[in-house]
């Protein structure tokens, strides 16, 4: 460690060894890191300065400011307490407390983290930001604002890697992103979130993976899964032990997944398959829902209005009959190998059976509780998730270690 400069400095022996005392405009220089501060504390024996006011460490692009800290030559390493901040070409990070390893070029910051870069902002109790290859993992109520995607993520614990556009996000993940072509916001929580822009033939297309126990709201469609795929606002797959989509009047579920198709973050096109079951109620007054099970089902929208149902491959529906004045009249079941549902206001205004046709009437003084549903048919809607039970998070006190 080298003294370029200080306005006074006294020298003293003692017990642990020689130590220097440095005031006003103190220089030190250890090859290319430069310290700047009002005053300094020299341990000759230890290689340690401890550094008050104003102290500012560089090295290349990088520049690290504090109100006091210290400085291990032997480990070129810096610990700042107070406003500390790093900057480099790249990102800035702001916290009470932090250390960097310069060799390692590694910064670690506690007590409550800002990281800013060009495209996000993230925050979180703690964070390690590696400078050579840009990756950051933060850990404690981690939130990452994604600028360009009008997104924010937030959870337990974080990665980010630049280089290749990754994030991964766990422990009561939350994803909030806002759309303005569509006005619709997408609320979706998970046990882990993956956002990836994929840059196969340069599409740039950001991809979601959501996984373990999902739970999406957007617009008037809602959903859970055992996993999830978005990809940009063109498509998203459902799947697990038993997907299931709220849109409109309906709820679909499957056996394996559900897949959308979706234009302007509206949706086009559901199709789930195989062993596909579709309920819709026409109206709150309804006993129960219209049913249908096939192995496809394909619902197609327009404006998020429910317009056409297609299923395929051992069809069967139970229709919900009601007189003119909408009492309850009874049930009819249809059992086809291909059916075709037409909608107008959330109706069913037309229904075509195709191959194998059998059908069977029951009156409404003969139907029992339990002819009401298909066999295997379930209506879910106590578990159709709200926005209102995306947002709570139950909070989970982190213990914060010392590095």
């Amino acid at each position: 460690m080298v003294i370029r400069h200080a306005d006074q400095m006294v020298g003293y022996e003692t017990e642990s060894g020689p130590i220097r005392e440095l005031q006003g405009n103190v220089v030190l220089q250890q090859g290319t890191v430069e310290i700047r501060c009002d005053r300094a504390r020299q341990f000759l024996a230890t290689g340690v300065a401890e550094l008050i006011g104003n102290v500012v460490i560089t090295q290349g692009a990088l520049r690290m400011t504090m109100d006091r800290g210290e400085y291990r030559s032997s480990e070129r390493v810096a610990r700042g307490e107070g406003n500390v901040v790093i900057r480099d070409s790249v990102a800035t990070l702001v916290a009470p407390q932090g250390i960097y390893r310069l060799n390692e070029q590694q910064a670690i910051f506690r007590r409550g983290v800002v990281l800013r870069d060009s495209s996000t902002t993230v925050t979180s109790d703690s964070l390690a930001y590696n400078r050579r290859s840009g990756e950051r993992r933060g850990w404690g109520h981690v939130q990452i604002e994604l600028h360009r995607e009008r997104a924010r993520a937030s959870g337990d614990s974080a990665y980010q890697s630049p280089a290749d556009n990754r994030i991964w996000i766990c422990g009561q993940s939350l994803l909030i992103q806002w759309d303005s072509t569509a006005h619709d916001t997408l609320y979706l929580r998970s046990d882990c979130l993956h956002l990836v822009t994929d840059s196969l033939r340069g599409s740039g297309r950001r991809r979601l993976e959501s996984v373990g126990h999902v739970r999406l709201v957007r617009g008037s469609m809602s959903a859970r899964a055992d996993s999830a795929v978005l990809v940009a606002g063109e498509s998203m797959v459902l799947s697990g032990k038993q997907p299931i989509v709220w849109a409109d009047s309906s709820q679909l579920t499957s056996q394996g997944s559900i897949v959308a198709a979706l234009h302007e973050q509206r949706i086009e096109r559901l199709t789930a398959t195989p062993n596909a079951t579709l309920g819709v109620i026409e109206d709150t007054a309804s006993r129960a829902p219209h049913q249908l099970m096939a192995d496809t089902i394909t619902l197609e929208f327009e404006r998020d209005s429910l317009r056409t149902v297609r299923g395929h491959g051992t069809a069967r529906t139970l229709y919900q009959l009601r007189t003119d004045t909408g009492e309850p009249d009874g049930i009819t079941r249809v059992a086809s190998d291909r059916v075709l549902l037409t909608f107008a206001g959330g109706k069913i205004v037309r229904s075509s059976w195709y191959g194998n046709i059998r059908s069977e009437y029951v009156p409404e003084h003969l139907v029992t509780p339990t002819e009401r549903y298909l066999l295997g048919f379930r209506w879910s809607t106590e578990t159709k998730p709200t926005r209102g039970e995306l947002l709570q998070v139950t909070v989970v006190p982190t213990k914060d270690t010392k590095d």
